[in-house]
């Protein structure tokens, strides 16, 4: 599963359109600022109001989901991209 909105959507439970507002499902968030915005050839949520969160990509998001922290943030780079395809394939 390479498609970047599938890929989202089974992390958030819902496939994001580009340019609506939704609440961060990652942390408490009682605006619905976040959106989604293609940059380069990653389909990115954007989060002003949380640097953590800003510009994640799909598979950050998901390394987040499982790992709680991003692919290069902790442990071993490769291990954790490992347990990303995992859980998208």
């Amino acid at each position: 599963m390479r498609d970047h909105y599938e890929i989202w959507a089974k992390v958030l439970g819902f496939k994001p359109e580009e340019g609506k507002r939704y609440h961060n499902p990652f942390r408490a968030d009682t605006t619905p600022s976040v959106y989604f915005q293609w940059k380069g050839s990653y389909l990115r949520m954007k989060d002003w109001a949380d640097p953590y969160y800003h510009n994640i990509n799909c598979f950050d998001a998901v390394a987040i989901r499982i790992l709680g922290h991003k692919i290069e943030e902790f442990g071993d780079p490769k291990e954790n991209w490992s347990s990303v395809m995992d859980y998208i394939s």
